[in-house]
């Protein structure tokens, strides 16, 4: 029997050596909500990560692009969208309702959401 489970040594070697990359230095993965280290880790800025996603999920023709009417918010550019940020309205859409993107936009992935969310707590910056 011991044979034929030796065919997995390298593979759960291989796992261990990735959840090890995952771990922060007190050697526990970091978690949303729970970990206070966990947005540190994914080092968001607007430029590299927020940009890219309200492009691709956002500013979109027809949503929040530059023609959009003033109630819905034009996020093609920082100001309006750090506004909508820090006055808590893109959490309520977007966390706390759901109902952001609406299709036939992709739902945002639970890695977007976090990223997301790690700006907006750190008080939306322009970097």
């Amino acid at each position: 029997m011991f044979k034929k489970l030796r065919r997995y040594i390298p593979l759960v070697a291989i796992t261990a050596l990735g959840l090890q990359a995952c771990l922060n230095d007190k050697g526990e993965v970091p978690v949303p909500d729970t970990d206070p280290t966990f947005c540190d880790s994914l080092g968001v800025t607007y430029s590299e990560n927020i940009v890219p996603l309200v492009n691709n999920s956002c500013a979109v023709v027809g949503c929040h692009d530059a023609n959009a009417p003033t109630t819905t918010g034009n996020f093609t550019n920082y100001t309006e969208l750090a506004e909508r940020a820090n006055n808590g309205e893109i959490t309520i859409q977007v966390f706390d309702l759901g109902t952001m993107p609406q299709a036939p936009i992709d739902p945002l992935t639970d890695a977007q959401k976090d990223t997301l969310r790690c700006w907006i707590e750190a008080g939306a910056p322009n970097n």
